[in-house]
């Protein structure tokens, strides 16, 4: 389904979407990171 999808974009929008998502993803790593270092602190 969700590959129909992105199949059925034109390229320039899939690569949009990916970079979007790579972002996002980025984003929540870093987040992750820091929650870890702050709980570490904590401790």
């Amino acid at each position: 389904m969700y590959l129909m999808y992105v199949m059925g974009l034109s390229t320039q929008e899939t690569a949009l979407a990916l970079e979007i998502s790579e972002v996002k993803v980025h984003r929540l790593k870093h987040k992750g990171v820091e929650v870890i270092k702050s709980r570490a602190e904590r401790i």
